[in-house]
């Protein structure tokens, strides 16, 4: 399942830019971020089940392929809204 973003935003900022190209894949290997506004996190990341789940989103603990750091993956119950971050909570939001 393809999902293409229209904007983003870093962890650290308050409003929203195009993100154009922005898109994820979810597949059975694992979900597949492009992020043209970031290099640094598109890729391959593999999910380890959930860490925690409120009514309004679902956040699953993840590793990027080739990296050892933890990362962690946010989505919105209703799939508006997906975001990846460190442990440090710094990454990026992306919104349909």
């Amino acid at each position: 399942m393809k999902i293409y973003f229209k904007k983003y935003k870093y962890t650290h900022q308050i409003f929203y830019s195009s993100a154009t190209g922005a898109s994820l894949d979810i597949t059975n290997d694992g979900i597949i971020f492009d992020l043209p506004m970031n290099p640094q996190l598109s890729g391959t990341y593999f999910t380890f089940g959930e860490v925690r789940r409120t009514n309004s989103k679902i956040t699953y603990e993840a590793r990027k392929l080739g990296y050892s750091s933890k990362f962690f993956i946010d989505e919105e119950i209703d799939g508006s809204k997906f975001s990846i971050y460190l442990e440090n909570l710094e990454g990026i939001i992306l919104k349909k």
